[in-house]
């Protein structure tokens, strides 16, 4: 934590360049105090039951994948293998340069640009220094991209339709973890979910099977043919302290022409100069949206005047900066950037579900409070909320075991 705050505080200070700290001692585990090894198993097996439907879910089978024989799978992950970032942006940029692509979207880190009245924090030298650079020694190489598989997840319940997302985490030259996250966000039909459990649950979760069918699903759900470049891309969000402070989240979609990804605002996401102001009772509207969702520390939580305190939690939970904070336990990231050989640790707000009687792990984190909102005490349950959408797809396609 203590490098952390260093740069944390370097960057309220408005320093551009906090040079006197490596970035590649800024480990991931710095952000937030290190979690039970215990606590960080798989989630036991569930029975969901909707309208008289009832399958078996398993949240890290199907939900957040981060088994070491997927994210770290000697094909699939290497080279220009299907879970590489490299072949995610080859086939997000279509009949495009995906290198010119790629080059494009970190350059607008360099740049600190004023849009629609809001100005967006730049900074050329490191994001030269920690991923330009290095990355252009190899020419751009698609099979040499500094980002490492983390997971790969369904969400059903997307606030927006549901997603299935490749989640990776940036590396340095070295190969240690930097703190930043990018999620493509892919667009998926119901019918698209029936078949991933269908096909995902008969399988035993890491075998030969379990990845070659896992691969045709992800194959299959970057692309729609009716879209630009036929991907299924939805948006591409970045989570990071590697470049920027304080710490912030991105959002960038496919221009017109498919050519590039361009910066876009948020939806949804006020600015954070507007914490504490009455009009969020009233709804944020498209000039209080911010291209950039800053999230000013770990202890950040909204304060909306004259909005009920259910309510208040409600909004706070649509937001990054709320999503990533103390309203959920979290300090900025939900599943965190993880170093070779090691699978990604996820927050105890993934971890969320109701306790059953041979859950161990679950009842030290229920007990420890892990499990429920500071803020506005409120119990999570993100894994039996994620499973009852899903089970409720299956039900109204008569999908049942």
């Amino acid at each position: 934590m203590r490098a952390f705050m260093i740069l944390f505080a370097l960057g309220l200070a408005g320093a551009c360049d906090p040079s006197p700290v490596d970035l590649e001692d800024l480990d991931p585990g710095d952000l937030e105090p290190p979690p039970d090894p215990d606590l960080q198993t798989a989630s036991t097996p569930k029975q969901v039951t909707t309208n008289g439907c009832t399958n078996t879910f398993d949240f890290e089978k199907e939900l957040v994948i981060r088994d070491l024989a997927v994210v770290e799978d000697p094909v699939r992950t290497t080279g220009t293998g299907a879970w590489t970032f490299g072949h995610a942006l080859a086939e997000l940029a279509g009949t495009h340069d995906p290198k010119a692509m790629a080059r494009a979207w970190l350059q607008t880190w360099a740049e600190s640009p004023r849009i629609d009245g809001e100005r967006i924090d730049g900074n050329a030298s490191k994001v030269q220094d920690v991923l330009l650079a290095p990355w252009n020694e190899t020419t751009f190489a698609l099979a040499k991209a500094p980002f490492r598989l983390l997971a790969i997840v369904l969400r059903p319940e997307a606030a927006v339709g549901p997603e299935m997302r490749l989640i990776y985490g940036a590396t340095s030259p070295s190969g240690a973890a930097l703190p930043m996250t990018v999620a493509f966000e892919y667009r998926v039909t119901r019918a698209f979910m029936v078949r991933w459990h269908e096909t995902l649950a008969p399988l035993a979760q890491g075998s030969a099977a379990y990845r070659d069918a896992l691969a045709q699903l992800t194959e299959d759900g970057i692309h729609d043919a009716t879209r630009p470049n036929g991907s299924s891309l939805v948006q591409l969000r970045t989570n990071e302290a590697a470049i920027d402070f304080p710490w912030d989240l991105r959002e960038f979609r496919l221009s017109a022409d498919g050519a590039t990804l361009a910066r876009a605002k948020l939806a949804g996401q006020p600015k954070v100069k507007f914490d504490g102001d009455a009009r969020l009772a009233t709804g944020v509207t498209p000039a209080m949206e911010t291209f950039q969702a800053v999230v000013p520390s770990e202890d950040f939580a909204w304060n909306v005047p004259g909005m009920a305190a259910q309510d208040r939690r409600r909004f706070a939970l649509t937001t990054c900066a709320g999503c990533h904070s103390r309203e959920t336990r979290t300090a900025f990231v939900q599943i965190k950037p993880r170093e070779k050989g090691e699978r990604a640790q996820i927050s105890a707000f993934l971890q969320s579900r109701t306790c059953e009687a041979n859950d161990a792990a679950c009842k030290k984190l229920d007990a420890a409070g892990e499990f429920t909102d500071p803020i506005t005490p409120h119990r999570f349950t993100v894994q039996d909320d994620r499973m009852a959408s899903l089970n409720a797809v299956l039900a109204a396609a008569g999908s049942c075991q």
